[in-house]
């Protein structure tokens, strides 16, 4: 394959011996395009004009860039943080879920819907990207596609979703990462390509008796028993009153059961 140019022709591309057509670009065919309706070109202005009420409310003021936001047609759920310094190209393109975050200098381009699920996070300086353009069209016409980030998802700093992007519920996307295939949940991916690098799995929560305080393991508690310890033992059975006053007693025991059975306290 060769390349040659000639000033003021365009770039041919020889391959094998025969010359494929050359590359233009129609610059003026894509101007004329239709690419937004009135309404939607309204509304863009209206919000350009409020992006600075958004960009320069206090930090802790989560309400008022909610209600911002959703004056604007986005649907925003209860408890969602974003910091002022986001950038939102067209916020009625955009749906974050409840108890989300979204982090400083984000910025949602959201020339094609933009999904952001329940408790998801989104760090400083990610990019999510819901448009682009069809580079094999000489017209170079604009695709408005959508991103959907799953629940509990996290993308990290820097970090790049592409258009048509689907990241699933609880994957992780690592710190500058550039993603243009969908990440499977549970997913850890980074680099560039993202590639998987593996699985997110969270640490498994401690279950505590609410009597002693005991971190339960894998098997239920027998009823009647007082268990301790961690892993937890066996120390006793549980004993009441007798209904006439007296004292029903049963035996108590002591160990932890992991070197045999536990032993009566006399």
């Amino acid at each position: 394959m060769a390349m040659s140019t000639v000033e003021g022709d365009p770039v041919h591309l020889v391959v094998s011996g025969a010359a494929r057509p050359p590359l233009v670009m129609d610059v003026a065919a894509n101007r004329r395009a239709v690419k937004w309706s009135r309404r939607a070109l309204a509304g863009r202005v209206l919000w350009a004009l409020a992006v600075p009420l958004f960009r320069l409310s206090p930090r802790l003021m989560w309400g008022f860039r909610r209600g911002l936001l959703r004056l604007f047609g986005a649907r925003i759920g209860p408890g969602v943080r974003i910091l002022p310094s986001v950038r939102v190209m067209i916020p009625w393109h955009v749906e974050i879920g409840a108890e989300a975050t979204v982090g400083a200098n984000v910025m949602l381009y959201a020339l094609g819907p933009i999904r952001i699920g329940p408790t998801a996070t989104i760090s400083q300086g990610a990019h999510l990207c819901g448009g682009t353009h069809d580079h094999r069209d000489p017209t170079f016409p604009l695709v408005k596609a959508p991103v959907t980030v799953g629940s509990g998802a996290w993308i990290c700093a820097d970090a790049y979703l592409g258009p048509g992007v689907r990241v699933g519920p609880m994957a992780v996307v690592g710190a500058r990462a550039v993603v243009v295939r969908d990440v499977a949940a549970h997913t850890v991916v980074a680099g560039n390509p993202a590639r998987p690098i593996g699985e997110r799995r969270m640490h498994d929560a401690e279950r505590a008796d609410p009597v002693t305080h005991a971190v339960a393991g894998e098997c239920g508690v027998p009823a009647h028993e007082v268990v301790a310890g961690s892993p937890v033992g066996q120390i006793g059975e549980r004993w009441s009153h007798a209904p006439a006053g007296g004292v029903e007693r049963v035996p108590v025991f002591s160990g932890d059961g992991r070197d045999g059975p536990a032993t009566p306290i006399p």
